[in-house]
């Protein structure tokens, strides 16, 4: 039976809403992979390799870790001389 929104099922439907998503907002990846018969956390999982790319890392509260130049591990030195610039020291 379609649910309040007409794009999923009502058991569908309550399991997106259950993980703290909007049926009615969902990236295109995330409601693609649902109608092709994953679950939501195949799906969750699905938009974060498409966002973040495959084999991204995660912190302990599941949150993408910044590894690429630029990030806190891999500071640039374009940022390190306007930081000091900013501070005064440079």
């Amino acid at each position: 039976m379609p649910s309040e929104t007409g794009v999923f099922d009502e058991q569908t439907e309550a399991a997106i809403k259950k993980s703290g998503r909007d049926p009615l907002s969902l990236s295109a990846v995330f409601e693609t992979a649902i109608h092709k018969g994953a679950s939501v956390d195949e799906a969750a999982d699905l938009e974060f390799q498409n966002v973040f790319g495959v084999g991204a890392k995660r912190d302990s509260k599941g949150s993408p870790i910044e590894q690429g130049k630029g990030s806190k591990v891999q500071q640039t030195s374009q940022h390190l001389a306007a930081q000091q610039k900013w501070e005064g020291r440079g």
